[in-house]
Order: structure tokens, then sequence, then C-alpha cells
């Protein structure tokens, strides 16, 4: 008798573990954190790409819209200001080229002409940067819709 009686409280101790382990899943935060556990890793994996695939599709637009909108309108702008600025030193170049020095020195002559031809050449370079960054934003456009074609596919 005394085995029996060992045997039943067992069993009942068992019953309200069981019964405590049901009263907790029902908890909403336990719910929602088991949901994905009846999800196989195939679904659960799919909805990640998916995700990502939105996600990424909309930074794509956005990265194309911020370039053709904004960055390269600035950066023709920019270009249109260093064209101007190449025109003025180059006609500020043939001024001096042609131009006597107030003191009649040669070295002042020559300090006004090489200063003139590196304000050329400094305006040459600038516009070729800014042509550069241009041709540079234009191809990262044309990525970026390879890209969202992908994407989208």
């Amino acid at each position: 008798m005394n085995t029996e009686k060992n045997v039943t409280p067992k069993a009942t101790t068992k019953r309200a573990t069981v019964k405590r382990a049901t009263a907790k899943s029902e908890n909403p935060f336990i719910t929602s954190g088991l949901a994905d556990l009846d999800k196989s890793v195939k679904d659960i994996r799919k909805e990640k790409i998916v995700e990502f695939l939105e996600t990424a599709a909309i930074d794509c637009e956005g990265q194309i819209a911020d370039r053709e909108v904004i960055l390269i309108p600035k950066k023709e702008r920019e270009l249109k200001t260093a064209e101007q600025a190449l025109v003025k030193a180059q006609k500020n170049l043939a001024v001096v080229e042609v131009k006597v020095p107030f003191d009649n020195s040669l070295q002042t002559y020559l300090e006004d002409l090489y200063g003139a031809e590196y304000a050329v050449g400094n305006a040459e370079e600038t516009a070729e940067v800014i042509k550069n960054q241009i041709e540079t934003l234009k191809k990262e456009v044309v990525k970026f819709k390879e890209i969202l074609a992908r994407f989208k596919a």
C-alpha cells in the first residue's frame, strides 16, 4: 500500500504541471513567440526574403530618385557655374597675355601670366571633376535600375 500512495501523488503533480504549462501558453506573448514554430524553415526563410526584396526595392527607388531629381541636376548646375568660371578665366588670361604691367616689370608680368594660367587650369580641372561626378551618378542610376529590375522580377 505504501507503493500506491507514492505513485498517486506523483501523477497528480505531473497533471498540475501540465495544466500550468497550458495556462502559460495562452499568454499572447508566448502565443506570438511560438507562432513561428508551426511554420517550416522554408516558410520562414521565404518571408524574410520577401521582406528583404520589398525593403530593398523601396531603397533602390529612393536612390534612383535622389540621383535623378536632386544630385544630377545639382551637379549640372555646378558644371554650368564651373564652365562660366572657365570662360571668365580664359578671357582674363587673354587680357593678361597682352597687358603691360603697371610697373613695367617683367616679374609682375610673369606673376600675372602664371596666375591667370593657373586659374584657367584650375577651372578646367574643376569642370572635369564635375563632369566625372555626373557620369558616375548616371552610371549609378543605371546600376540601381538593373538591381531594382532583379528585385521586382
